[in-house]
């Protein structure tokens, strides 16, 4: 008798324990504030106030997939939308776009905390205008930089974790026409910035 009571027991065991247990691969979404940057443009507005565009600014948001290779090493990829805008106004803006693949590796030091290391591409990367603030459409080259990053992670959940990065980019801009039309050629812009986001593993 005390045999068939300790097989539910065990059973139900497994099942928290296996709860427990990150799975090794998992899409994820997350969402960043960056800030850093040279200033690209600004503009005034009519109470005074002034606002500008940064080349390391300013929302982020990506996703992608995570893959425990080993319980201490991870792979991420992902894909994202990058942007930083003036205030808003009635009669127009200033927006700096583009988007980055990004490609790290991640040393799990703790089920709670993990170090990575990568790089990140950014692609159509533009400067662009409307209504009173409308100008002439600046493109600049692709950029290949680097990523270190140290996220928390919370506890494994039924439907995912979550997990808060704080992240350093260092990277470069350099312009490659102007409204699409012929090459120029002008100074690097310095994009490196830091951020501050929250992801979600499912």
């Amino acid at each position: 008798m005390q045999s068939r009571k300790l097989i539910p027991l065990l059973v139900v065991a497994s099942v928290f324990t296996q709860a427990d247990e990150p799975r090794k691969l998992r899409p994820f979404l997350s969402l960043a504030y960056t800030n850093g940057g040279d200033t690209l443009a600004s503009v005034k507005y009519t109470d005074g106030s002034s606002s500008s565009i940064k080349a390391g600014g300013e929302t982020l948001i990506k996703g992608g997939l995570d893959y425990q290779v080993i319980p201490a090493f991870s792979l991420q990829a992902s894909y994202g939308f990058h942007t930083d805008s003036t205030k808003e106004a009635k009669n127009g803006s200033l927006d700096f776009k583009r988007t980055a693949v990004e490609g790290m590796g991640f040393w799990n030091a703790t089920p709670h905390f993990r170090a990575g290391l990568g790089f990140r591409k950014t692609s159509d990367a533009r400067v662009t205008g409307s209504g009173a603030a409308s100008l002439s459409t600046i493109h600049f080259n692709s950029s290949t930089g680097t990523v270190l990053e140290g996220e928390f992670l919370t506890s494994v959940m039924a439907f995912g974790r979550g997990g808060l990065s704080l992240r350093y980019v260092n990277e470069k801009y350099t312009p490659s026409s102007v409204d699409g039309l012929g090459a120029v050629t002008g100074p690097s812009v310095d994009g490196s910035h830091f951020g501050i986001g929250f992801s979600w593993y499912f």
